[in-house]
């Protein structure tokens, strides 16, 4: 995989004076087999909060998370959209598709990272409790994740130049 990053400068100030980090970043990410991946982030700008919004979109179908904790979730489904201009709701079709602890995790109640942080929870108890193997997120996982955002640092230093992420399963 590589990644480029850019960021649009630092506009506000910390306590201090001191200057944050980039304001908004955005990051593009191309996978092995050819993918684009693109990240925004923005966690400091002055205006309501939309830190948790997703849009994944493949050849058949696109999802879009809510803009607002009471906004709807949206998909179009190229087998099950007949109209190829009209976006339908999530809640049509969440009891057939998404999976059961998917599902279980509404009925725990919001929580963050837009209720993901449930999952991870919820994984990690059931593995130090003996009842799975193990969580679903392991170590090469956690790095994948973290070692993408690292180099992403390095492309903005580096005026946002395609740099290689290195695979930890590689390393010995």
């Amino acid at each position: 995989m590589r990644v480029c990053c850019e960021g649009s400068g630092s506009h506000f100030t910390d306590p201090h004076g001191e200057a944050y980090h980039d304001d908004t970043c955005l990051m593009l990410a191309k996978t092995e087999r050819g993918v684009l991946i693109k990240i925004r982030i923005d966690m400091i700008s002055e205006r309501p909060s939309v830190t948790c919004t997703y849009q994944l979109q493949g050849t058949k179908g696109v999802y879009e998370s809510a803009r607002s904790r009471d906004g709807i979730h949206r998909f179009w489904l190229e087998d099950l959209c007949k109209d190829k201009a009209s976006w339908r709701n999530l809640d049509e079709i969440e009891d057939l598709y998404l999976p059961n602890f998917w599902l279980a995790s509404t009925k725990a109640g919001t929580g963050g990272h837009g209720g993901s942080d449930y999952h991870t929870v919820r994984d990690f108890l059931t593995a130090i409790r003996g009842q799975s193997p193990w969580c679903s997120l392991g170590i090469h996982e956690a790095m994948d994740m973290t070692i993408t955002g690292l180099i992403s640092q390095m492309s903005i230093e580096q005026e946002g130049a395609w740099l290689a992420v290195p695979n930890s399963r590689d390393w010995h």
